[in-house]
């Protein structure tokens, strides 16, 4: 993620735990639910949605997922990845 320049990255639980602790702060994270850490949840939030990639388990749709075109979708193990498609 760091090579595309993004920042942030909201997904489930543990689509988005398994990235943000080897991560080390490079990253923003949102889980959805359970909220993990409120004050980075809303960094996450606040940022331009073109530059947040989602990561969930496969098969789960993506909360207030917004156009497909506007993601190419990975699929990385057992995770559906979308990474925005800077334009």
């Amino acid at each position: 993620m760091h090579d595309r320049d993004l920042h942030y990255l909201r997904g489930d639980y543990w689509g988005t735990f398994l990235v943000d602790y080897p991560a080390d702060g490079a990253l923003r994270v949102e889980a959805h639910f359970p909220v993990h850490l409120v004050q980075e949840a809303g960094l996450v939030d606040a940022a331009d949605p073109s530059d947040v990639a989602l990561r969930y388990s496969a098969g789960l749709t993506p909360k207030l997922m917004p156009a497909s075109d506007e993601y190419n979708l990975i699929v990385v193990g057992r995770y559906d990845v979308r990474l925005p498609v800077h334009r």
